[in-house]
């Protein structure tokens, strides 16, 4: 997703500026904010993933036959602010540029400030979701940036099963 998103933002732009047509350029945020949707999806299903491989399966088979979730909690990587945050502001940024390149090819007109207004807001909107919604990770857990990487599993279930879900 983040690839695609660069790929998009790096086609759109040159389009929209040999073309001097600032709405097409103005379709960008609204892409964005589309494939920042999907992009966080997948990163929860990751989530998801991990915490059931963490309390399932490695609860079952054992840390020492497969831990590497409960590797990943205990080793965080160093400088993970820089990492979570830097990866998350592919998609505002890149709206945001592509507000401030369309400027240099915008003619005035209502149209035109409808969409840059739409624009505006979808841009607004992707900064918001990107601030609000984050998975828990050994990056940072879901509330905060607390040392303890992940809130508490219960892995004490009488049959031994999983919680999942």
């Amino acid at each position: 997703m983040i690839t695609l998103t660069v790929v998009a933002f790096g086609a759109i732009l040159p389009v929209g500026l040999q073309a001097r047509n600032a709405a097409i350029i103005l379709i960008y945020p609204l892409l964005s904010l589309v494939l920042g949707l999907v992009w966080l999806y997948k990163a929860h299903a990751i989530t998801r993933i991990a915490t059931y491989l963490r309390t399932g399966v490695e609860a079952r088979v054992g840390q020492q036959n497969l831990g590497w979730e409960h590797f990943v909690q205990e080793h965080p990587l160093p400088r993970r602010w820089l990492a979570y945050w830097a990866i998350r502001s592919v998609f505002p940024v890149t709206s945001a540029l592509a507000i401030a390149v369309s400027f240099a090819v915008a003619a005035p007109g209502t149209a035109l400030f409808i969409l840059y207004c739409l624009a505006f807001m979808i841009t607004l909107l992707t900064i918001t979701m990107f601030i609000l919604w984050r998975e828990a990770s050994p990056e940072f857990p879901r509330h905060g940036f607390s040392r303890s990487p992940h809130p508490k599993s219960d892995t004490s279930r009488p049959s031994g099963e999983p919680r999942i879900g």
